[in-house]
């Protein structure tokens, strides 16, 4: 996970300062003033469910989606995402065992949801560059998600006997979490934007049912770095 995310570092780097010696055509093309755009964005993020308090932790996922923008203003535009989510939460367990590899080992379950989303965001991207060729923007939206594959997992440090098994009966399928997002968009040489970004999705659902006590809860949590390529 982690060297993954340095990859995806390292190649925004490049795609953001890597032509230094730009012909005058590409230093004439001002990103910012192009009405609509295309591209794709990944994210790292942690998420968990932000009613479970005491009994669930984080857990770190990734994200991929196509990008379309659309700017009515220099200041003012829309973003709609269609992509792949990973989702889902760590969930502690009492240990009344004691011992290596039983069932019972707390921090070893996981709920790891795969949906399927379409972000949509309006953004306010002020006129000013805080540094040259950057400029703040801000973000608000939904995000609509249909849970295409829910499991539930044990993780046994001994040999991984803990069979996962479907869990998709016991969530609720469609949810529809607040977004908000903050980042800085560059104009790069060569007629492309580099988005960088910080996300927050909020949800409002109760996402699980337990099967054993029918009580429900679980609203999606998830916070992140996003990175988006617009052409």
């Amino acid at each position: 996970m982690k060297q993954l995310f340095f990859i995806t570092l390292l190649v925004a780097c490049k795609f953001t300062f890597g032509q230094v010696t730009p012909t005058k055509i590409e230093l004439n093309k001002n990103m910012f003033l192009q009405q609509k755009l295309y591209g794709f964005s990944f994210n790292n993020s942690w998420v968990g469910f932000h009613d479970w308090k005491d009994s669930a932790f984080l857990k770190p996922v990734l994200g991929l989606h196509a990008d379309y923008n659309y700017f009515f203003t220099e200041k003012l535009g829309l973003s709609i995402q269609a992509g792949l989510q990973m989702r889902g939460v760590g969930i502690i367990t009492p240990d009344f065992d004691n011992s290596v590899g039983n069932q019972d080992s707390t921090g070893r379950q996981r709920h790891n949801v795969r949906s399927l989303e379409v972000p949509i965001q309006f953004y306010y991207r002020p006129t000013k560059e805080i540094v040259k060729n950057a400029r703040l923007v801000f973000g608000i939206g939904l995000v609509p998600m249909y849970h295409q594959k829910v499991v539930r997992k044990w993780y046994s440090v001994d040999d991984g006997f803990h069979a996962p098994i479907s869990y998709k009966s016991n969530y609720h399928m469609f949810d529809v979490p607040l977004r908000l997002s903050s980042g800085l968009d560059v104009n790069v040489a060569g007629g492309n934007l580099f988005r960088a970004a910080l996300i927050l999705d909020y949800g409002f659902i109760n996402n699980y049912k337990n099967p054993l006590t029918g009580d429900k809860s679980s609203k999606h949590f998830l916070l992140g770095v996003q990175m988006t390529f617009l052409f």
